[in-house]
């Protein structure tokens, strides 16, 4: 793919979008400068579904105590947000933001559109989301 290919004269523009979503291309770029050992990919959903998961995760990535338990988390039942209660005592929740859900049809589309970019990607990381 040519650089040429992916320039969008809008920084958040539907050009942009797509050229955001192509991780296999970007991925290129960071390999240039980082060794892939030194990269942590994490996923939105795994973070929406599992936070004490993906903490831990990060946790270990950088050789941190965990300070946390996974069962420090808890999904608060009138938000649905999943929230902690070990940070200094307080409770600390995570953003709605985190819960949006798509829209199933434009999830196919896109799914279907960046199939053969996701499977590259996920074959020079060396794991998977559940995107393919």
């Amino acid at each position: 793919m040519k650089d040429s290919t992916i320039q969008s004269d809008e920084h958040w523009g539907p050009a942009a979008i797509i050229v955001h979503g192509l991780y296999a291309y970007r991925l290129q770029t960071l390999l240039t400068a980082f060794d892939r050992k030194d990269l942590l990919f994490l996923a939105r959903e795994d973070l929406q579904f599992d936070p004490g998961k993906v903490l831990a995760k990060i946790e270990d990535f950088f050789g941190l105590q965990h300070l946390s338990g996974l069962s420090d988390f808890y999904r608060n039942a009138t938000s649905g947000i999943h929230c902690i209660n070990h940070i200094n005592e307080d409770i600390v929740c995570l953003d709605q933001v985190v819960l949006k859900q798509p829209n199933p049809v434009e999830v196919e589309a896109a799914r279907k559109y960046y199939f053969k970019q996701n499977k590259l990607f996920f074959d020079k990381i060396g794991e998977s989301f559940d995107w393919i």
